[in-house]
């Protein structure tokens, strides 16, 4: 695309009455014919968009918002740009222009959300699963909105990964506006990214198409916590459209919380308990050699002590200087993980 057209279609996004659909029809007859003219097509679905075009031909300076742009720091990447995220620009609907600060870089990422409503057990579940995917090397996606979102880019930074935000806003118009030093880091961590234009506030209908971008920019949708009419199962809808991989958190059946992911695994998703379940997938680690992650001191002793020689629970206690009661817990849920085998009459090998 030569400059001035591009010039031209940045100028047009500026616009939060115009989306996806409509500036790939301006960008097919050309932004500056456009621009120059209006919009000529004969598809009545454009038909209320024009007013909207028009007000921007008036409205807006198209080389005073670039310079605003750059005054802010912010970068423009656009749909056939050879730095366009290779992911997004295979769904069916992706944003035509997208904003940016920081480094764009999607490769080896996981797209995480959940409730605004952050639970402790949510908590805990990110704080098990996140830094072992980011010591691997993954880097995350979310929506930096309250709860879940927010808590899985700052574990991922206090574990010196990258991470990127999707915005449901400008990104001049930072949402929560608590999140300012959050987005800053994240900036300097990965990138902040927004197809809305300078000004956009974060109205209610921006964020299911700002989730389309969460779920489109990653292989893999994992969603941590989410009641049954939830943003997150958005997020999953877009994920499943686009053939990606959805995981899901397994959760208490008696917590509203826990209906949608799930319900999610009732239709399909893969069911996450430790991040090697999200691992194998891309290929970290295989099957046959998946790595467990001890949750506590004590599960450690006992996965230290054990072998391929069956160990009797009696000499499990004794080694690892724990009561009964404390070996019988551990033992089960080692089992449960695939970290154990049970042989039979209390004795036990490492798998």
């Amino acid at each position: 695309m030569n400059i001035n057209d591009r010039k031209f279609l940045i100028a047009f996004s500026s616009s939060f009455n115009l989306g996806p659909v409509t500036l790939s029809e301006i960008m097919k007859q050309g932004p500056k014919k456009v621009w120059d003219r209006g919009l000529n097509s004969s598809d009545p679905k454009f038909n209320k968009y024009t007013k909207y075009i028009d007000e921007t031909r008036i409205s807006v300076d198209p080389e005073k918002y670039l310079k605003q742009i750059e005054k802010h720091g912010f970068k423009v990447i656009i749909l056939g740009d050879k730095c366009y995220p290779n992911l997004l620009k295979q769904i069916n609907d992706p944003p035509v222009v997208l904003y940016y600060k920081g480094c764009l870089s999607t490769d080896d990422s996981i797209s995480i959300v959940g409730s605004r409503k952050c639970s402790h057990y949510a908590i805990q579940v990110i704080n098990k699963i996140v830094p072992d995917l980011v010591k691997c090397g993954l880097k995350t996606i979310s929506g930096m909105a309250l709860g879940v979102d927010s808590l899985v880019h700052r574990v991922t930074l206090e574990n010196k990964g990258k991470t990127i935000a999707i915005l449901g806003s400008g990104l001049d118009q930072i949402y929560p506006v608590t999140n300012i030093h959050l987005f800053n880091q994240i900036a300097e961590n990965g990138a902040v990214v927004s197809e809305f234009g300078l000004g956009t506030p974060p109205l209610k209908y921006n964020f299911p198409q700002r989730n389309r971008i969460i779920a489109g920019l990653s292989q893999g949708t994992l969603v941590v916590e989410a009641n049954i009419k939830s943003g997150s199962l958005i997020t999953a809808s877009c994920a499943l459209d686009y053939n990606r991989q959805v995981y899901s958190v397994p959760g208490d059946i008696s917590r509203t919380g826990s209906e949608g992911t799930n319900n999610l695994i009732k239709i399909g998703a893969k069911p996450v308990t430790i991040a090697d379940d999200i691992l194998i997938d891309y290929g970290y680690i295989s099957n046959n050699s998946k790595t467990y992650l001890p949750r506590n001191e004590n599960e450690k002793k006992i996965y230290d002590l054990l072998s391929d020689m069956p160990l009797y629970i009696d000499n499990i206690c004794e080694l690892a200087k724990l009561d009964i009661v404390e070996a019988s817990q551990n033992l089960t849920l080692m089992e449960l993980n695939g970290a154990i085998e049970n042989l039979g009459n209390s004795t036990y090998i490492r798998k």
